[in-house]
């Protein structure tokens, strides 16, 4: 959002803290299955991306997906995740609440590292910030 108002800022974050992975929402916990694909309806209705309908149809296979896999309790929450997102993804953008993803800066990834994407966090992190130094120069940058 900050990039929408015209802030080319970038932050990286030091840790602080390390956690366990998984505590907050226990290991496949249901509110964590839910908030994610609640806020993915919910982004499909407040950004400009151009796969947002495409966003949706995922959200609704792995509703369909889940009933055949999962079972009812599964499905039941997803389908509900699904409402919720229309719902407050309506409620936002009818309140002005906009993101324009194209406002926001591009990394570029060399095929070489397309790679790198798909296997390590780390090296995708690593990316990111030498990404974030070469191109230090256009970006406010804030501790």
């Amino acid at each position: 959002m900050l990039w929408n108002c015209g802030f080319p800022l970038i932050g990286i974050p030091e840790v602080v803290v390390y956690h366990a992975r998984g505590l907050t929402f226990k290991r496949k916990g249901g509110l964590g299955a839910y908030l994610s694909n609640r806020n993915r309806v919910v982004l499909a209705f407040i950004t400009n991306s151009r796969y947002r309908h495409v966003t949706l149809l995922h959200t609704l296979r792995n509703t369909a997906t889940s009933l055949l896999s999962s079972g009812p309790e599964a499905s039941k929450m997803l389908i509900r995740a699904f409402v919720d997102g229309v719902r407050l993804g309506r409620l936002l953008r009818s309140r002005g609440i906009f993101i324009d993803l194209y406002k926001a800066p591009i990394i570029r990834i060399e095929p070489e590292n397309l790679i790198h994407y798909f296997t390590s966090r780390h090296m995708v992190a690593r990316y990111r910030e030498e990404w974030a130094i070469k191109n230090l120069e256009r970006l406010v940058v804030e501790h």
